[in-house]
């Protein structure tokens, strides 16, 4: 089997933007992987198209291989672009292993470990109100963990003290809404 073209998506579901990419083989078998979100989606997709001929007409079975091949080729140390784009092309030659064999990937990563994996939710909005109503919406759902930045999404507009007080007053209203039960992280994506 060889791989015979990487394409790129650029996806975004209302809420952020997500980079998907799928290796093609010349068996019909083809790879899905996510490359993480960094912020510059469009450098990595650029950096994906970039390493694309260093994988085309390579077997995809020899993943770690490959992935070690990708990361020497480079000239200088792997920033959080290549990191980013090689994340996503280790997943979709994960993704051709596991269809290849006819297995789910854990098989090939030493088995299932567990029975349940638990899993949080973002909370979104832009007034105290709304995340508190969409924390609600989404017990119901039956999350019972959570994460969400307390910023206003129009925080680099206002004064950093506004922005503070409307934060502590949307962390009030998730947890009024939903209780001290629930985990609750924060997650501040602020460089100041």
């Amino acid at each position: 089997m060889k791989i015979t073209e990487i394409n790129t998506f650029h996806a975004n579901d209302g809420q952020r933007n997500s980079i998907f990419l799928e290796i093609e083989t010349d068996e019909g078998i083809t790879g899905v992987g996510e490359a993480y979100s960094i912020g510059p989606d469009r450098s990595v997709i650029s950096m994906i198209e970039e390493m694309a001929p260093w994988f085309v007409g390579q077997d995809p079975g020899r993943i770690e291989w490959l992935i070690r091949r990708a990361k020497n080729t480079m000239r200088f140390p792997l920033g959080q672009v290549a990191w980013s784009a090689i994340s996503g092309i280790d997943l979709a030659l994960w993704d051709i292993a596991g269809k290849a064999a006819g297995l789910p990937v854990y098989s090939l990563l030493g088995g299932k470990t567990r029975d349940r994996v638990r899993v949080y939710h973002g909370i979104y909005g832009d007034s105290p109100k709304e995340v508190g109503e969409h924390a609600v919406r989404l017990m119901d759902e039956g999350y019972s963990a959570f994460k969400t930045s307390p910023l206003p999404s129009n925080w680099r507009e206002i004064p950093w003290r506004q922005a503070l007080r409307e934060a502590d007053e949307r962390m009030a209203a998730i947890r009024d809404a939903i209780g001290e039960s629930p985990d609750l992280a924060v997650d501040v994506h602020v460089a100041i």
